[in-house]
């Protein structure tokens, strides 16, 4: 082990008290290889972090002075000073055996050989040691195009965290540059020893960010595309999709064209992609032909609308133009609804919320029946039939009761429904 490199990653401090250090390190004579005495003990207690950084002064200072010992013995010492390190125990230094352990680990040992030798055990501290090689060692060999699946091996990183961590610095160099250049996922995933899900979903959304992403754009379907590049993530394949309606596919759906026909053309297939293509649809030229009085069946059929959202967004267009005005002047809802094929609950009571709020509610003030007024403007649903009895209540039929008829008599005169 290169103990000077060690101690420059870990231990950045300066020497103190180079006597007192040579007079600390003893060296029998007659002993074949130099031992190292054991630290001073203490009648003063320490904190641990105090404690840990007594001594990572004392090993860097003891370090310095084995450096500033004659030559003959320098690679004696230095043996010793190496075997010390590695014997220091979890369980006995805690934070000064972690400490020499993730240098080690940053240096390029095995993390599970270097945790059995430290007797560390605790699968969270391993994790971190794990992490500490993917982002200290394992970086300058990705750089040099090594694949992670080598990496890993030789560094002992088996914890899917920094295996991610090894896999995702991949993708943002080598592996990135090569789609960018065009390479398929599949390819270049086997080439860098790329496996974990999350980091093939990332390496498949770079691609189409760059140049599969292009090719949807020029116009070539969908799936085509996916299978060039070898993407078959779900998330992956979607965005390629959203693509296609944001470009090409979006423009033919834009001029006229089924929705129907559009997605099988260029390969769009997700629900989420589909109601995109549909809304285009929608907010384009089906919404155009809603506002001329055209049927939402007719619209829906001739763009091929068949999504739920996608059919009420059309039908609430409707109701928010021509069918709204029909019921505005009086027409029943029931005759609008069927005239203009709005037949989805929602619409309908945003249909018949309209009467209340216009004509139907006018003539609730006036005094009229509920009931009457319900059945001529076909109200059906319970919202809109309570909305219409609490217009009666504010106004008439409170009126009714203050100058002293029962509560029972006016809720028949003002024809409640529940009597």
């Amino acid at each position: 082990m290169d103990v000077t490199k060690i101690l420059r990653l870990e231990l950045n401090l300066d020497a103190k008290d180079h006597v007192f250090l040579q007079t600390l390190l003893q060296v029998e004579n007659s002993a074949e290889t130099p031992m190292l005495p054991s630290p001073r003990s203490t009648n003063h207690p320490k904190c641990l972090c105090r404690a840990l950084a007594d001594d990572l002064v004392k090993i860097k200072n003891l370090h310095d002075a084995i450096l500033a010992a004659p030559p003959d013995m320098g690679p004696q010492l230095l043996a010793v000073f190496d075997k010390t390190l590695r014997r220091t125990c979890h369980q006995d230094s805690p934070l000064l055996a972690l400490s020499i352990a993730q240098a080690r680990v940053m240096n390029g040992e095995g993390c599970f050989k270097v945790a059995k030798e430290h007797g560390i055990t605790d699968g969270l501290i391993l994790c971190g040691l794990q992490l500490s090689a993917a982002m200290g060692p394992a970086v300058k060999a990705i750089a040099s195009g090594q694949a992670c699946h080598v990496i890993a091996q030789e560094l002992e990183i088996r914890h899917d965290g920094p295996l991610l961590a090894l896999e995702m610095l991949a993708i943002k160099g080598p592996a990135g540059d090569c789609l960018r250049r065009g390479e398929s996922c599949l390819t270049v995933a086997k080439a860098y020893g790329i496996f974990q899900p999350e980091a093939l979903l990332a390496l498949q959304l770079l691609a189409v960010e760059g140049a599969a992403g292009e090719s949807v754009k020029r116009g070539t379907p969908c799936q085509e595309v996916a299978s060039a590049f070898g993407i078959d993530k779900n998330n992956a394949q979607l965005a390629l999709q959203l693509l296609a309606v944001d470009g090409p596919a979006g423009e033919c759906v834009k001029q006229g064209q089924s929705c129907r026909g559009v997605a099988d053309k260029y390969g769009i297939i997700f629900q989420k992609a589909l109601l995109a293509l549909q809304m285009v649809a929608v907010n384009g030229p089906a919404g155009e032909d809603i506002s001329k009085g055209k049927s939402c069946h007719e619209v829906i059929e001739t763009y091929g609308i068949d999504l739920r959202e996608a059919r009420l967004a059309v039908q609430m267009l409707a109701v928010s133009g021509p069918a709204g005005a029909g019921v505005n002047e009086g027409q029943s809802c029931r005759k609008i609804s069927e005239s203009y094929g709005i037949d989805l609950p929602e619409a309908q009571l945003e249909l018949q919320m309209l009467a209340v709020e216009g004509t139907a509610g006018r003539r609730a003030r006036q005094g009229e029946s509920c009931r009457i007024i319900a059945d001529e403007f076909a109200l059906s649903d319970v919202q809109a039939i309570i909305a219409l009895e609490m217009i009666s209540v504010q106004d008439v039929a409170a009126a009714r009761v203050i100058n002293g008829e029962s509560c029972r008599a006016g809720r028949r005169r003002a024809g409640y429904y529940g009597d």
